[in-house]
């Protein structure tokens, strides 16, 4: 059975030991036509080299705003299905041990992906690497960019870096809302990440809060988790209504960007009475351990909808032991 490594955010290992891995919607394209999955889940083969087998960290710390990404590694049958090729060419399809040892042939930009979930009994271990592996933009480039391991704090062209990064990322935005072009708008929000990180609510989110109301769910999903670095009250609102937004992706990224921004009390708040918002508020709230959290747990335990109260129940159990 081979064995293959994962990256998430550290902050999720409790919930990938109890609950295992869960992947995201993605339609990906192969040599016979695109491939839809409900949870895919994207990996790469553990090997001894760990430059080839952490080769995506850097790529994913700085897509996601410089979190903390664990190495997850896990077992799969050799017989299951998989894909695997470059990033952003189209993939192979074959058996994972036929995935395995095709990536391995060229590995470098190279990814399989795994139709998911994936139970918590195929993972062997959970560990935080060091956070400088791999590469970023593109195997084997230099890239200009700001993430803290190229412009270290204290660097005199950091400030006006950022602002740069920033407006060619709103630029890129604003081209793909001239294009009708989602993919070109969800590329642009995604690359602001580590600028806006690294900003400290320096930047202002005027030129974003419009995309809240966009008909396409993956730029409502890539904006509620860029806004959830501005210190703006107007961000707050615009995530408080993402956090009500008819698709559960969309409203998960909400919620993580308020808990992150605003904590768990003014979360609660700009929330209301919207009972799936309530339901998974209570899920995200079994990795914060602290009294405004137990707090918000008591009085959703009162609420008059069955299932808050019944996530609010089991999360405030979890969180006491």
């Amino acid at each position: 059975m081979p064995r293959l490594l994962h990256l998430a955010p550290a902050t999720l290992e409790r919930r990938i030991r109890r609950s295992g891995l869960r992947g995201r919607s993605w339609t990906l394209p192969t040599t016979d036509g695109p491939q839809a999955y409900d949870e895919a889940i994207f990996a790469m083969p553990v090997t001894a080299d760990i430059q080839v087998s952490h080769q995506w960290l850097r790529e994913l710390r700085q897509w996601r705003g410089g979190v903390r990404m664990a190495a997850v590694v896990f077992r799969m049958d050799s017989a299951e299905p998989a894909l695997f090729g470059r990033y952003g060419q189209p993939r192979r399809r074959g058996t994972l041990g036929e995935a395995v040892r095709g990536l391995m042939e060229d590995p470098w930009g190279s990814e399989l992906v795994l139709h998911g979930p994936i139970p918590a009994s195929a993972v062997v271990s959970i560990a935080v690497p060091r956070q400088d592996i791999g590469w970023t933009g593109g195997p084997g480039q230099h890239v200009d960019c700001t993430c803290p391991c190229c412009l270290p704090q204290g660097h005199p062209k950091l400030v006006r870096r950022l602002r740069a990064r920033y407006h060619a990322s709103i630029d890129q935005v604003r081209a793909g809302q001239k294009a009708g072009d989602a993919t070109q708008i969800v590329a642009g929000l995604a690359s602001m990440n580590v600028a806006l990180e690294r900003a400290g609510g320096r930047l202002s989110p005027a030129r974003l809060l419009s995309l809240a109301d966009h008909e396409d769910f993956g730029v409502r999903k890539a904006l509620a988790w860029v806004l959830g670095y501005f210190s703006d009250p107007a961000a707050q609102d615009a995530l408080g209504r993402l956090a009500s937004d008819v698709d559960p992706r969309v409203m998960r990224g909400a919620l993580e960007s308020l808990l992150r921004s605003v904590g768990v009390t003014r979360t609660r708040a700009l929330l209301g009475d919207h009972e799936p918002a309530l339901v998974d508020l209570c899920d995200f709230l079994d990795l914060y351990d602290s009294e405004a959290t137990r707090a918000v747990l008591r009085d959703l335990c009162q609420h008059p909808a069955d299932a808050v109260s019944r996530e609010a129940t089991r999360t405030l159990a979890t969180v006491r032991g």
